[in-house]
Formats: C-alpha cells, structure tokens, sequence
C-alpha cells in the first residue's frame, strides 16, 4: 500500500517525505543540503523556498496533532517531559528582512514543546512561544537553556515564574568565534604588510 500523497504548489509529497523534510530541518540541516539529499534520495527537483514555504505550512497542523494526541494520550504518546528544556531560534533572509524560527525542545525527550514564527525576536514573540511549550508540556521547567539572548529572562520570568533558572549554553561558542576572527584578522593584516 502507497503512502497518501499531499500536493504542494505541483508536487505530490507523501508523508514520508514530509517527514524527512521537517526531521531534517530541525536537526539542523542547512536549506540548501536538504535540498541535495531530498533530491538525491526522492528525484524531486525542489527549492529551498518550497521546502521552507511548506515547513512553515505544516508546523501549525503538527502543532495541533501532536497537543491533541498527548492530550489523549492515545497513539503512542504517552510522553513525560523532563525538568530541562532548550530555546533557539533560527533566522532566515526573505525580501524584506528575515523571518524567525523560535524553538523550546524539552531536552529529556526531544520534543519541540514550543513554535513560534515571526518577523523579530521580541519578548511578546518569545512569551507566545514559551505559553505554547506550557500549554503543551502542561508544566513549567525547572531549568531553561538559552544562548544568552535579552529576551529571555523576562519572557520566561513573565510564564514561568520564578522557579525556573534560566542558563547560557552557547557563550563560549560565541567567544571562540571571536578568538577565531582575531587570527584570521591578525594573519590578514600580517599578509598586507609584507
């Protein structure tokens, strides 16, 4: 038996390849490498645009799948978030600006408790994302990693209260970074002078 298929703008998707698409996506796969392997490993010729265009169609539908099956606790999901919980947010460049991703992945299971699209990081954004991972995981965190970005702390203080401590995972990445374009700054102007 075939997998049902789902039209997207001329293309006819199966779920199994919405599902590639968005695993891949959340585990951090670049725009344009999905792109490759999804043609590599499906023969269907697609953009970077389309895969993100139906991503941001299908987030809400899964969103509102997946609250309504562990409501239930029907079909598997019979999940126990952990006390740990992780927030990011991924930009991307559209024509007037960039569109935001904001993710809070409760870090026992796995699961985005928390989505939330939007044109800007702000704290009415990140508080919408955080009520959304509350609402689902029905608890707060004891602990929330974040890369140490302003709007955290009184977004989360405002939904979570003040039991959940708020960390930053992503310091030292930025530093070493830092560190990195110092040498290649130095090794620049080292090459100008000679």
């Amino acid at each position: 038996m075939s997998d049902p298929c789902y039209s997207s703008y001329g293309y006819k998707f199966t779920l199994k390849q919405y599902a590639y698409l968005l695993d891949h996506f959340y585990a951090g796969v670049s725009l344009r490498k999905l792109r490759r392997t999804f043609r590599a490993l499906f023969g269907t010729p697609i953009s970077e645009a389309t895969i993100l265009r139906r991503i941001i169609y299908w987030i809400p539908l899964i969103e509102e799948a997946l609250a309504y099956n562990i409501e239930k606790g029907g079909d598997g999901f019979d999940f126990r978030f952990g006390d740990r919980w992780e927030t990011d947010e991924t930009h991307f460049p559209i024509k007037k600006g960039e569109l935001v991703l904001m993710v809070t992945r409760d870090l026992t299971t796995g699961f985005d408790v928390g989505i939330n699209i939007g044109f800007s990081v702000t704290i009415e954004a990140v508080k919408v994302e955080f009520q959304n991972a509350k609402l689902t995981a029905k608890k707060s965190p004891s602990e929330l990693r974040c890369d140490g970005l302003n709007v955290y702390e009184p977004a989360a203080l405002a939904v979570f209260g003040s039991g959940t401590k708020l960390s930053v995972f992503k310091k030292r990445i930025k530093e070493e970074k830092t560190w990195r374009l110092k040498v290649i700054i130095a090794h620049l102007s080292l090459d100008s002078t000679r």
